[in-house]
């Protein structure tokens, strides 16, 4: 017999059977005595920690339900969508287990970033820049003389005892660890070593490169865990870890389905976003043909792993290559649109695994009457009306749906058992409301935001771990985004009585800056480009200057920044890994004017540890050859005071020409009537200073004897000169990249006098600027200008004199086919990087040249300037640039028969790092 209020109102039409019924109800009041016993029905809940030390409480029969995410590229950036479509559904997630950049996306979920924040950071990461295929540093990220070696070496190989360590991937990974490290610090959620402490417990798949198994990361550094499971073999360079060499676990485990149920799930949803295979047009090359034979036998793998998912998400990412990182807003919706068809039979089977499991010792009770006097649950009572009997497991499953918000502090179902029938009622005690607040530790922004959150999220709201988590993550956003870094909430205390929540805020101060690792490098070295100390608020744009300086020393194989609290304290760990100091740097180039040249450069980047260079470098070419030895720092100390010791030895040759005029005054040729070699020997000594890493102020002192003589014909005076020279001279090079560069200028001045008073046999005095500067349009249409004027007296010796001509220089000109005491050039080029590749990045380019040399000031005549014009075919290859060009020069006089005078077409091609 059940019966609740409704039913009574309709028995009023029958008097009869309502007078039975009242009856009933009277009897029952008054012989309460024949009550055999009251039962009450109670789900076990957990407790589990969460942020900010707090806790929530769980079901200790709900099932762990698990993500499995897989590798696959920037295909894996669509998990985002399906974390979202999850999330809507309210689908409980339990544990994230990822593989590659399945480890990303997971792990900065599980590390606390909201889905926004996943989006926006999947959508505007320059993600070809992070895994480019190339190992050298931002060129804007260096000082002056690191720009200028890193410019001409197409090979670095680090010596061990002159013994080559050849590299093991083609990217370091250096700017991918130090761009996962800030996303690791920025995390909304203090960061564990302990990934079970996580928002959501994490694991990240990675490959052991000694053993070929799985290694499953769940401690340590974030940081390293996630850049230990994407190291891309033979693209990304391997992790240390411990004892332990790992790489990208989709080696092994590319869709971890195996290694989460071994870590305990219940439900695994399997997200695949792996490649298909390549097609056969497409295996026309071999390192396509290499990524099939290692891709065959990982889709094996992945098709036994999703075999034991119990669902399994497949974006339709059609022929989306993985390295393809175009249109990412697309991906995250095709994830999203795979998601959604399938939440519904998800949440279905969570539900009916969490009822199986609250079947154990089930009992049924029967005659069940609905108690008027329950007033909670009332719309799940009501489904129990008219049947014939009622579950222990269902009235546990309605509890939790309840109480699915955690609202109430103590809830139950009561079953008041009586000789003939039942009363159920559910009965609770909801948790203390929120009704005041107050705070403090913020003083870095305004605090009206901050009371709008509390407002909105939590007055009038019942105090839950959750709900708290929810509105102080939202506040800490706000710290995150003014780049606060470090800020957190410190502590936290409730009034159960007065309703009053406290919290108390640190805004981020570093006590110390601790540094690992360097066993040979002095700890000076390191904290001096670190921009933060004790006493200074952990800034994110600090730390990522520190992270980018630290690398752009090159004295480390990776750096990692990590943070260590106590109490009362938070500790900056700076984590470096060094590299080998010694280093042998190649150059070779082959070009029309001087055949084959090749350029080496032996030398110890960190004598002693002190970050000091002592090398030795040797250029040979057909034409020219050089040898020098150095000593050189770039900072002394603290300081960006920098200096350079050098002996050296340079020799060039340098043909003479003379123009030949055609009978008709419209044409002219330029022919080969000499040759002298000049030599260069001595010593230098430079002292100046830094400019960020932008530019340099540099004092330069040297004896030099210069040394001219003929080699064909006697068309030059020889001669021998000691030169003793002071020259002060400024450097600014903001240019983005070399070659090719897109935007950024450089710009080179300087004064130079010699002085027989000095010791030198000759005086003269030089002052010169040279200009470069680019910008683009569209990405890929660049606008290049560049602008050169030098003056001497007339006492400026043959082998100091200025040079015009060659292919990066003057079209229609040879190199030094001009030379003398006065320049003015001027250059306006436009270049296109085509939309298809030849394999490569392909450029076309048109210049215009406008200028001429001069023996002395006085004859400097606009009218004798010559003009200059030609195109070039360019290929970035991974040897250097290769251009090939066609030019020519011409005068412009005003003679009414022959207004143009064109000189001859000349090719050019260059392939190799500019010397």
């Amino acid at each position: 017999m059940k019966l609740i209020l409704s039913d009574i109102i309709q028995l009023t039409e029958r008097p009869f059977v309502f007078v039975q019924l009242f009856l009933l109800t009277f009897l029952l009041s008054f012989f309460g005595y024949a009550q055999k016993s009251s039962i009450k029905i109670q789900l076990n809940y957990n407790t589990k920690s969460i942020p900010y030390n707090l806790t929530c409480q769980e079901p200790q029969d709900m099932p762990k339900i698990a993500l499995s995410l897989s590798g696959g590229g920037s295909r894996g950036l669509s998990q985002i969508g399906v974390l979202k479509a999850l999330k809507e559904a309210e689908i409980p997630i339990h544990l994230i287990v990822g593989t590659s950049m399945g480890s990303i996306v997971g792990g900065l979920y599980a590390a606390g970033y909201d889905l926004t924040d996943l989006d926006s950071i999947a959508v505007n990461t320059n993600w070809d820049e992070l895994l480019a295929s190339d190992r050298r540093t931002n060129r804007r990220d260096l000082f002056i003389d690191q720009k200028l070696s890193e410019d001409r070496a197409i090979l670095a190989l680090r010596l061990n005892k002159l013994k080559p360590i050849l590299p093991s991937s083609i990217n370091d990974g250096q700017k991918f660890s130090n761009y996962l490290n800030l996303l690791a610090l920025q995390s909304p959620f203090p960061i564990k070593e302990n990934f079970d402490e996580l928002s959501i417990p994490f694991r990240a798949v990675s490959t052991n490169l000694e053993t070929g198994e799985p290694y499953v990361l769940s401690r340590g550094l974030l940081t390293q865990a996630l850049r230990a499971s994407s190291s891309v073999t033979f693209f990304l360079s391997p992790v240390k870890y411990d004892s332990l060499i790992l790489v990208d676990g989709g080696l092994v485990a590319n869709i971890p389905v195996e290694i989460t149920r071994k870590e305990g799930a219940d439900l695994i949803i399997a997200v695949n976003t792996t490649s298909d295979l390549h097609s056969k047009d497409a295996l026309d090359f071999p390192w396509i043909v290499a990524d099939q034979v290692v891709s065959i036998p990982m889709r094996l793998l992945n098709q036994d792993q999703l075999s034991d998912a119990d669902f399994v998400i497949t974006p339709s990412l059609s022929k989306k290559l993985a390295s393809d990182f175009s249109n990412i807003d697309s991906l995250i919706i095709e994830g999203y649109n795979a998601t959604l068809p399938l939440t519904e039979k998800i949440s279905e089977a969570i539900d009916n695994l969490f009822k199986l499991r609250l079947k154990k010792n089930e009992v049924f009770y029967k005659k069940i009457i609905i108690s008027e006097q329950s007033l909670i649950g009332r719309e799940y009572l009501l489904k129990y009306v008219n049947k014939d009997s009622i579950s222990s497991a269902d009235l546990l499953f309605d509890l939790y749906k309840i109480n699915k918000d955690l609202e109430y502090e103590s809830l139950y179902a009561v079953i008041d058992e009586f000789e003939d029938y039942s009363i159920l009622r559910f009965e609770g005690t909801k948790k203390p409301v929120i009704k005041s607040y107050s705070f403090d530790g913020i003083n870095l922004f305004n605090t009206e935001e901050v009371e709008n959150v509390l407002i909105n999220k939590l007055i009038n709201r019942t105090f839950s771990g959750g709900k708290v988590v929810s509105a102080v993550k939202e506040i800490i956003r706000m710290f995150r985004q003014r780049g606060y870094a470090l800020a957190e909430l410190d502590s936290l205390h409730f009034d159960r009585v007065t309703g009053h929540l406290y919290l108390h805020f640190k805004e981020g101060v570093i006590s110390d800056v601790k540094i690992n690792g360097n066993n040979h490098t002095e700890k000076t070295i390191i904290s001096r480009e670190f921009p933060l100390s004790a006493g200074n608020i952990f800034y994110y744009e600090s730390i990522q200057q520190g992270l980018r300086n630290l690398r752009s020393t090159n004295l480390f194989d990776n750096v990692v920044i990590s943070v260590e609290k106590t109490k009362d304290s938070s500790f900056v760990i700076i984590n470096v890994a060094e590299k080998i100091s010694t280093l042998l740097r190649v150059g070779f180039k082959v070009d029309n004017e001087n055949n084959a040249q090749i350029n080496l450069d032996y030398r110890d980047e960190n004598i002693l540890g002190t970050g000091t260079e002592l090398g030795t470098m040797l250029y040979l070419g057909n034409r020219a050859r050089s040898f020098a030895f150095e000593h050189r720092t770039n900072r002394i100390f603290d300081t960006y005071i920098t200096y350079a010791l050098s002996a050296y030895y340079e020799a060039n040759e340098v043909n003479i020409y003379k123009s030949n005029y055609s009978s008709t005054g419209k044409t002219f040729s330029r022919d080969i009537i000499g040759e002298y070699r000049q030599e260069f020997y001595g010593f230098s000594f430079s002292l100046g200073s830094q400019v960020k890493r932008f530019g340099n102020v540099i004092l330069k002192g040297k004896y030099e004897i210069n040394d001219v003589h003929n080699l064909r014909e006697q068309l030059v005076l020889p001669n021998k000169n000691t030169i003793v020279s002071l020259k002060a001279s400024s450097t600014i090079d903001t240019q983005d990249k070399y070659p090719y560069p897109t935007n950024g200028l450089r710009i080179v001045g300087y004064y130079e006098t010699a002085q027989k008073v000095l010791g030198g046999d000759i005086g003269f005095t030089i002052f010169g600027i040279e200009y470069k500067g680019y910008f683009t349009l569209n990405a890929a249409h660049t606008i290049g200008t560049a602008v050169r004027f030098g003056f001497a007296d007339k006492t400026l010796p043959l082998s100091q004199q200025f040079s015009l001509g060659g292919q990066n220089s003057f079209f229609g000109m040879r190199d030094d086919e001009l030379r003398g005491r006065q320049v003015l050039n001027s250059s306006l080029e436009y270049r296109w990087m085509l939309p298809i590749q030849i394999i490569v990045d392909t450029y076309f380019s048109l210049r215009y040249d406008l200028g001429s040399i001069w023996a002395e000031q006085e004859q400097i005549r606009f009218k004798d300037f010559r003009h200059g014009i030609g195109t070039t075919l360019s290929f970035n290859t991974p040897i250097g640039p290769a251009d090939f060009s066609l030019g020519r020069s011409f005068y412009l006089t005003k003679d009414p028969l022959s207004k143009m005078i064109v000189g001859p077409l000349s090719f050019y091609f260059s392939i190799g790092y500019y010397y």
